[in-house]
């Protein structure tokens, strides 16, 4: 339980950067862009996987 309470704070946190802090950042929008933030957390989260499995394969 206290570990789903802290995904969803940080969820919410992020939520509130993105919607208030987003338009300071002056992105100019492309399809690249779009590209790079969809793929980057699957991109994340297999190096993540990929390295657990070599660090802790007997």
């Amino acid at each position: 339980m206290n570990f789903i309470l802290k995904v969803l704070v940080a969820s919410l946190l992020l939520s509130v950067a993105i919607k208030y802090g987003g338009p300071f950042l002056d992105l100019p929008p492309s399809s690249m862009l779009a590209l790079g933030v969809v793929l980057f957390p699957s991109t994340v989260m297999a190096i993540a996987l990929w390295w657990r499995t070599q660090t802790y394969s007997p």
